[in-house]
């Protein structure tokens, strides 16, 4: 039996038998109350726990990151790669005068770099063996590759190739063998013939009077394809003779050969 005062205290009554006797406690009620909160702290410290559940990784996660790992890793080797194969590219290129390597972009760049050195190593590989032939067996240099002063307007402007002075009727000879894929007018460069000799190389020949191939014609080096003439943006009879290295122009000087020089 329990019973309070008015001095905040509880009274413990025990009967300890039979008879009804009886034992007393008189217990501050703060006490009573800490005594009851221990009590239920250590109730609740007995209760059975949950286990924390660890986590168990799902096999095809696991199957999703190492593929993960294996591409990332197989992504490094390919920029490591192609890192190497654009300093090659550019070696060569430099090697054979072409200047540097035009930047790539896009999807299959690493396949573009491929063949792009592929072309370089070939044409490495022969142009010490065979040069290309100078188109007119007899001509002067009239004009060089790069910037000059435009004839016919004074002003500085890009030249893409050779001009050879020759008289008209002057029989024009592929420098080298090849297909024929122009044969035509064409905007300033007049009666214009195009060959393409592989390994990304073509030749062009411009301002002629004349044109004794077409478009299809495979042609061996040091046959006549044309006449030399004054026909397209010309102010006297010559022929505009260029070379393209993967479709960029580039000196014929260093892609021809003539004894005492051009």
């Amino acid at each position: 039996m329990l019973g309070h005062n008015k001095a905040f205290t509880m009274t413990l009554t025990l009967i300890i038998d039979a008879q009804g006797r009886q034992r007393q406690w008189r217990l501050p009620l703060w006490l009573l109350l800490m005594s009851v909160w221990t009590a239920l702290l250590l109730f609740w410290s007995l209760l059975p726990k949950a286990e924390a559940q660890v986590p168990v990784a799902d096999p095809q996660a696991r199957l999703d990151t190492a593929r993960w790992q294996e591409m990332q890793q197989r992504l490094a080797q390919a920029e490591g790669q192609l890192a190497g194969l654009k300093v090659r590219a550019e070696l060569l290129s430099r090697q054979l005068g072409l200047g540097p390597v035009k930047p790539l972009a896009g999807e299959g760049e690493l396949k573009q770099l491929e063949e792009v050195l592929a072309r370089l190593e070939s044409w490495q590989g022969r142009h010490h063996m065979t040069s290309m032939a100078v188109p007119l067996d007899k001509s002067r240099k009239a004009s060089g590759f790069g910037y000059r002063l435009d004839p016919i307007t004074g002003k500085p402007r890009w030249h893409s190739g050779l001009d050879l002075a020759a008289p008209k009727g002057t029989e024009v000879k592929a420098s080298g063998d090849g297909l024929v894929t122009f044969a035509g007018s064409y905007a300033g460069y007049g009666e214009l013939v195009e060959i393409d000799h592989g390994d990304g190389i073509k030749s062009r020949y411009g301002h002629n009077s004349q044109l004794l191939v077409k478009r299809g014609d495979k042609v061996k080096k040091g046959q006549v394809i044309a006449r030399v003439g004054q026909s397209g943006r010309a102010t006297g009879p010559h022929l505009h003779f260029e070379v393209l290295a993967l479709n960029q122009p580039r000196d014929p000087a260093h892609f021809v050969y003539r004894p005492g020089g051009l």
